[in-house]
């Protein structure tokens, strides 16, 4: 597995067959970044990061700063590598924690971030834990997105997101589904 795209194209991010890991695909990660089209100077938060691949990607197409979240040491470790690797370690940070402890520890922070890609296990109701988290911590801006990457089987739309949270985009690539929600909340 390589990264795809920007300055840092072509470095191998190590993956593992161990365990659970199931790393993004690379027409996955790369029909991500065509949708978005640039991430050049955004904030960027990787929730459930496993290899790093996303994030990584993220960080080689040009976003200002990535914040990569995984319980796993051994993960976290080769996250840690993959950046140093990258030159980027200024531009990065690695949270060896759970996803809900280190967003409210991030949200106590006053952290914001434009973009957050969630890559949850899949089929473990974990969708609507992650999207409820997050309304809790307030830690998307205002128009910023949350990705969520999933199972084909399992439904966000379910996940009763209030007004403030709009599906903006569905995309389907084998049982992977990228669903993008956007945060705009009412005016008062």
């Amino acid at each position: 597995m390589r990264i795809i795209g920007g300055v840092a194209r072509g470095i191998k991010i190590p993956s593992t067959r161990k365990g659970r890991v199931r790393p993004t695909p690379a027409v996955v990660r790369e029909a991500l970044f065509n949708i978005l089209a640039s991430v050049e100077g955004l904030s960027w938060l990787d929730l459930y990061a496993g290899t790093g691949s996303v994030g990584l990607e993220a960080l080689s197409r040009g976003a200002r700063r990535v914040v990569f979240v995984e319980r796993n040491v051994t993960l976290a470790k080769q996250v840690s590598r993959s950046v140093s690797e990258m030159g980027c370690e200024e531009k990065a940070k690695i949270i060896e924690d759970e996803v809900k402890t280190a967003l409210r520890r991030l949200a106590r922070r006053g952290e914001v971030f434009d973009i957050v890609f969630a890559d949850p296990p899949y089929d473990e109701g974990m969708i609507e834990k992650t999207i409820d988290i997050m309304r809790q911590t307030a830690i998307l801006s205002v128009g910023g997105l949350l990705i969520l990457q999933h199972s084909r089987r399992e439904d966000v739309k379910s996940a009763n997101l209030d007004p403030s949270w709009q599906v903006v985009d569905v995309r389907h690539y084998g049982d992977t589904t990228l669903t993008m929600i956007q945060y705009r909340p009412k005016e008062c």
